[in-house]
């Protein structure tokens, strides 16, 4: 009986332990992330109810949240941040967030300079 009250208690803290660190705004997966999801689908409507200059300080806010408590980004952010910013007219901004992404995925760089030159040229 002492073994089931133990395994009952272990998934009672474990419960208690995620609902907590939700509250706290913790990331439940490997990336933090915050509104991505939904600045892309934004982004892929045919009549967005934001302009891309919102949803650009949106997603910028969602990653400064992040960086401030040390969660990483999920691939992607930053290259759709500077997309928005692109699309706002930022494009000193645009290529910032496009380079921070092909720093932090490697793998990205193929794509990441193909969009560089074409914001370039």
């Amino acid at each position: 009986m002492s073994l089931l009250r133990l395994a009952v208690l272990s998934v009672a803290l474990c419960v208690s332990c995620e609902s907590s660190l939700r509250e706290w705004g913790a990331p439940s997966g490997l990336y933090h992330w915050g509104g991505y999801e939904d600045s892309v689908y934004e982004v892929c409507r045919e009549f967005p109810e934001s302009g891309p200059d919102q949803q650009a300080a949106s997603l910028a806010a969602d990653i400064a949240r992040a960086a401030a408590r040390g969660w990483p980004v999920p691939p992607g952010a930053h290259a759709h941040l500077g997309y928005l910013l692109y699309l706002a007219g930022d494009w000193p901004g645009a290529r910032e967030h496009l380079l921070a992404e092909k720093q932090l995925f490697p793998e990205s760089a193929a794509f990441i300079d193909v969009l560089l030159a074409r914001m370039e040229s």
